[in-house]
């Protein structure tokens, strides 16, 4: 039986790239998966970078649950639609979870399926990386 080596090429590309796709996936899922939040909205305000005001978010003043102090919280990306932080609702997420209770609906972690398929399509260029050195070497 041959043992593997490395073969230098071009093709390590795709090693790379798929990489890099196992670990952003991994670390967006973990960070999600145990994330803890329990806070009220209190407000918001539409917040533009100066000076061209090209960068725009929504900025949301919350305080956290048994906490007297307010911060300031900025959601991730899509994390949450623009009428799930309305002021006055109460956001909680448990640990070692992927879903929200929002007002006490429900919701899912919005990246979830997208990290799936981050994962399973590295491994599967993985499997191509490993073939294609293989025939190579």
């Amino acid at each position: 039986m041959k043992r593997f080596r490395f073969v230098d090429g071009p093709h390590n590309v795709l090693l790379y790239g798929a990489c890099i796709g196992i670990a952003a996936a991994f670390l967006y899922t973990g960070n999600a998966f145990v994330a803890v939040a329990d806070f009220s909205v209190i407000d918001s305000e539409f917040v533009c970078q100066q000076p061209l005001n090209n960068r725009c978010v929504t900025r949301y003043k919350v305080k956290d649950v048994g906490s007297l102090f307010t911060r300031t919280y900025e959601p991730y990306g899509y994390q949450f639609s623009a009428d799930d932080l309305a002021t006055g609702y109460r956001v909680s997420k448990r640990l070692f979870s992927f879903s929200y209770f929002i007002n006490g609906r429900e919701r899912y972690w919005i990246y979830g399926p997208e990290m799936l398929i981050v994962l399973l399509s590295s491994v599967v260029v993985i499997a191509i990386w490993y073939r294609w050195t293989k025939a190579l070497g």
